[in-house]
């Protein structure tokens, strides 16, 4: 999950991926978060952007090897995820239009200071951590391919 001052914009500057919090009964879990992670061919926050193969093989890679929530890119956060999928077509959840081939994840909360953060706002995305290389030639924007 990631905090930010500004909003996080991707292609279009309309567009904002948030999570969407969905209280819990049970008093062990607080509630799941879902979210979108990443979209195809949308430009993020540091100006990169990646093809839907690459996003289902990060995804596939986080259930088989990671599957840790980390808030901010530090550490472990009381959070463990639950769901995690491509879209196999476009959808919506909220007023969120969520693009075939988007990486979704959904996780389940259990720590009362990161569900209020999340409550609160602060804390509105999730973000994609990883190595990724660049590739010489390949345009900025990827309508321009």
């Amino acid at each position: 999950m990631s905090s930010t001052n500004k909003q996080q914009h991707h292609h279009n500057q309309d567009e904002l991926h948030s999570v969407h919090l969905i209280p819990a009964a049970d008093r062990k879990v607080l509630g799941l978060v879902s979210g979108v992670v990443y979209s195809p061919n949308e430009v993020d926050e540091q100006g990169d952007w990646t093809s839907q193969e690459d996003i289902e093989n990060a995804a596939h890679n986080f259930v088989k090897k990671a599957r840790k929530i980390g808030v901010d890119h530090k550490g472990r956060a009381g959070a463990r995820p639950v769901e995690s999928y491509i879209a196999q077509g476009d959808w919506q959840i909220g007023d969120e239009l969520v693009k075939k081939g988007s990486w979704f994840i959904v996780t389940e909360v259990t720590d009362a200071k990161l569900w209020a953060r999340l409550e609160s706002g602060e804390l509105r995305s999730f973000s994609w951590e990883g190595k990724a290389k660049l590739i010489p030639g390949i345009p900025d924007d990827p309508n321009d391919l």
